[in-house]
């Protein structure tokens, strides 16, 4: 049997102790006011923020301690807040364990509390995220132990789990199109251990070959300014028994960029990349696009020399399964006169993570991209955006939203809408396992073509579920839904799956 037992109100909440002549800042952050219904768990949260403050101020070991002054008969009850900070302390020793493949440099450099340093909770707090969003460990705890026999020092403990980073996917097949195909790729994050990320890509089909080479260095000076290089060369070519329209595409190209940061979580970034693309194959059966393409710019070799200027931020508090925080970015392309082609291209993305329980999440997705020809040239087609797919716009096929060229393939456009939301939740009797994930979404977006008005009726949208898996050939997504709006021409993909999809 279970007595709740009268109904108290707050008549008032005092602070007492040592307040480090801080009384004022200490009490803006009684949130109680007299008059209201008790209530525990924000009493509790008090005295957690209390604790809190004294910790960023170094006081290690402080502790604050309501104490109850009840009065029965008005069913009122006042609560003293016992402030005692304890010793000052900072610490000896930050110690790390967990890392057999990856180098103690790789997370002390994201340590923001200093051995020897003053103890501050917050910066521990900061560390603690920073460490997660690389992305490496399945599992990042940060604790401190007081060192016996001396009250005024702590360590600070740093235990990770690693999870496996590298990918090999090697493919080979035969298909009546093709004939024979080899195919692969290696992507190997924080690879030998030292934080860096290396990546292959190799395809021979018949339709795609493709050679790519990626590597990011997150630490290319000892300040933190990153540095990304890649060289690509990619070629596509249907085959007459797939499309009528026979025509090839190839694009070469080579790119640097660089990333400064200025706060713990912005950093800006500056590139350069050239590309050049050509055209081939039987001229009078060339698609509509790719005719138009040529006629433009009157040449069937298109180059670009573009300069890129960019920003980032990320307060998520981790980057396998962030729960709660903020990642966004903003780029900027200029495409210069030096080439066949000058544009830019402006695009922007902010992605929202809210925990609703401790178990259920709230993911939020915006990305908006627009371009434009200048110079009196014409946007180039080359660099149309597409809209559709599981990394898009769930419940249409890749690039299925929009109008088809000749051959059906889509058109895209030269601005783009995409919005999606998620609600995250654990996969039932695997509450503590953060790899593996249960989501609902709703998506919506479109691109528009320059000769079309931006109008928000145009949006498609899609409904479903889906799996997101941190397996360990990559991060892994399987979706199924339903297109719930679209128009004309559109085409749908109710069941998709996808490795090394970011939402």
């Amino acid at each position: 049997m279970i007595n709740e037992g009268e109904k108290f109100v707050i008549q008032d909440v005092k602070l007492v102790g040592d307040m480090l002549g801080r009384d004022d800042e200490f009490a803006k952050l009684i949130t109680i006011k007299s008059g209201e219904v008790f209530n525990n768990e924000r009493l509790q949260n008090i005295s957690k923020s209390i604790n809190d403050r004294l910790g960023e101020l170094g006081y290690a070991f402080a502790s604050v301690t309501p104490l109850p002054e009840i009065d029965r008969e008005k069913r009122r009850v006042t609560f003293v807040m016992q402030v005692d900070p304890g010793r000052r302390v900072y610490v000896r020793n930050i110690n790390i364990s967990g890392n057999s493949k990856t180098r103690d440099e790789v997370i002390r450099r994201e340590m923001r509390q200093f051995e020897a340093s003053w103890y501050d909770a917050d910066r521990i707090k900061l560390s603690r995220n920073r460490i997660d969003r690389l992305g490496y460990f399945k599992d990042v705890g940060i604790d401190t132990a007081p060192v016996v026999g001396t009250p005024d020092q702590v360590d600070v403990n740093i235990k990770v789990e690693e999870r496996p980073l590298g990918a090999l996917t090697l493919g080979v097949g035969f298909s009546s199109t093709d004939n024979l195909v080899l195919s692969g790729s290696i992507t190997q994050q924080n690879f030998l251990g030292t934080g860096t990320n290396l990546s292959l890509e190799v395809n021979s089909s018949k339709l795609r070959q493709t050679f790519a080479v990626t590597h990011v260095d997150p630490y290319w000076t000892d300040d933190g300014v990153s540095r990304s290089l890649d060289i690509y060369t990619r070629k596509f070519e249907p085959d007459e028994l797939v499309s009528a329209n026979k025509y090839s595409v190839t694009s070469q190209g080579l790119g640097a960029r660089f990333g400064i940061p200025y706060t713990e979580e912005d950093r800006i970034f500056l590139g350069g990349n050239y590309e050049l693309s050509k055209y081939g194959g039987t001229r009078s059966l060339w698609p509509t696009r790719i005719q138009t393409e040529v006629n433009r710019f009157g040449t069937t070799d298109l180059d670009a020399y573009s300069l890129t200027l960019g920003w980032s931020r990320d307060s998520r508090d981790s980057a396998i399964a962030p729960t709660r925080g903020r990642q966004q970015y903003l780029n900027f392309d200029y495409a210069t006169p030096a080439g066949t082609l000058e544009y830019a291209r402006l695009n922007y993305g902010h992605q929202y993570f809210y925990p609703l329980t401790r178990s259920v999440t709230l993911a939020l997705n915006g990305d908006i991209g627009w371009g434009v020809g200048l110079g009196g040239r014409d946007y180039p087609i080359l660099k149309n955006y597409y809209v559709g797919g599981i990394g898009s716009v769930r419940g249409f096929s890749g690039g299925g939203i929009g109008t088809r060229d000749s051959d059906g393939s889509s058109l895209g456009g030269n601005r783009k809408l995409v919005l999606n939301s998620e609600l995250l939740f654990p996969l039932p009797g695997m509450a503590q396992d953060r790899t593996i994930r249960l989501f609902t979404y709703i998506d919506a977006g479109t691109v528009w073509q320059e000769s079309e008005k931006v109008e928000f009726g145009d949006l498609r949208a899609s409904i479903g579920i889906g799996l997101s898996w941190l397996s360990p050939v990559g991060p892994l997504k399987l979706s199924m839904g339903s297109a719930i709006r679209k128009e004309t021409g559109d085409q749908t993909q109710r069941l998709q799956f996808q490795i090394g999809t970011g939402f």
